[in-house]
């Protein structure tokens, strides 16, 4: 992967931020030249479930193993991420796996890598919107950018390690409203809003495949929900209507033109 990497890039001074994902088991070679190459990576933080696979690789392996902590010695951007359903998609035990590196049996797998609190708070804030180029939207609660942040029952910096996945998130705000109290106050169903954070962002509207067929000469078998304005943003939410009536055989990957969809 670095090769191909090497081949596109060049020695230019591009910011692609190319993404090598997992870096399951690297040495530091590897390392340096993810580093000159200006790599983004981004590392497994599944310790906690799957902490028993690494004992196929090898204990004297296993400080080379994921190395969330040689991206920081090395300079290399981290993202952070759970690889979802490979790992459950609860970033306060993403974070506990990766400052403990110990598996839900009570094992320890390659303490060299494991991080500190700030740096895992680091990965999940800051390291995940410099993987996408969005560093100067979101990642950290900064005037400019987005007002997207939650309140938690307790400092991860100041808990046990082991204990950060009992945090309880108390609030989260979007946009800077507060979209969710634990306590009720403030909780609200905004199911039906049609409002995605991105969509608010850039004003822009929600794919139209119903209008598509109407375009192609084509019935729809359902009416398309009113269309709701906010804050001067026009929002178009149309529900995907029923399959085409064509027919074509099932054992094909691709439907024929005629029926295949957007």
């Amino acid at each position: 992967v670095l090769d191909a990497i090497e081949h596109v890039v060049g020695d230019g001074e591009m910011d692609h931020r190319h993404r090598i994902a997992h870096g399951t088991v690297v040495n530091p070679k590897i390392l340096a030249r993810m580093r000159d190459l200006g790599v983004v990576l981004a590392p497994h933080s599944y310790i906690f479930e799957k902490g028993p696979m690494l004992e196929a690789y090898g204990e004297h392996r296993w400080d080379w193993m994921i190395p969330n902590a040689s991206s920081f010695e090395y300079g290399i951007p981290n993202a952070g991420n759970s690889d979802y359903p490979v790992s459950a998609a609860e970033p306060l035990l993403r974070i506990q796996s990766l400052v403990t590196r110990r598996s839900r049996q009570g094992k320890v797998y390659g303490p060299r890598q494991r991080l500190s609190v700030e740096q895992a708070l680091h990965v999940f804030t800051m390291g995940g919107a410099y993987a996408s180029f969005e560093e100067n939207q979101k990642g950290s609660i900064s005037e400019g950018k987005f007002a997207d942040f939650i309140v938690l029952s307790q400092d991860p910096r100041a808990v046990p390690p082991d204990s950060i996945a009992q945090i309880q998130v108390e609030q989260t705000f979007v946009a800077g409203v507060n979209r969710f109290d634990r306590s009720g106050f403030g909780e609200r169903d905004f199911t039906q809003e049609y409002l995605l954070r991105s969509d608010l962002r850039i004003g822009g509207r929600y794919r139209d495949p119903a209008g598509a067929r109407a375009r192609r000469g084509e019935e729809s078998s359902r009416q398309p929900r009113p269309q709701p304005s906010t804050n001067g943003l026009e929002c178009t939410m149309t529900p995907t209507s029923a399959r085409s009536n064509s027919t074509w055989d099932q054992s094909k990957r691709t439907p024929p033109s005629s029926t295949r969809r957007g």
